[in-house]
């Protein structure tokens, strides 16, 4: 990973994504805290992504708690940064001058 920018917006995209999985498989923030063994208010402030530098083990307790490949969750994460910071080439047609 590159810069620090780049990490904390990795690292804002791995709660998006925790908590993305967290809802789809309708895990509570009382639930969740309970199986990673951290605190409700530990849990809720990283499923908001108000943590401003969560743990890596706090991190992986919850992957691990959702069932979630570590690994792959910080791959998808960090494609999915590359991605959005990616300069998009501009679709619009050219203007069409009349003379």
């Amino acid at each position: 990973m590159g810069s620090a920018s780049q990490r904390a917006a990795v690292c804002v995209e791995v709660l998006r994504l925790l908590n993305e999985e967290r809802i789809r498989q309708g895990v509570s923030l009382n639930a969740l805290a309970v199986r990673a063994g951290l605190s409700q208010s530990q849990v809720s402030r990283l499923g908001s992504a108000t943590a401003s530098n969560p743990t890596l083990d706090s991190l992986l307790r919850l992957a691990e708690a959702l069932g979630i490949n570590a690994g792959g969750l910080l791959v998808t994460a960090l494609a999915n940064v590359q991605r959005d910071k990616a300069p998009r080439r501009d679709r619009r047609r050219p203007a069409v001058t009349r003379r």
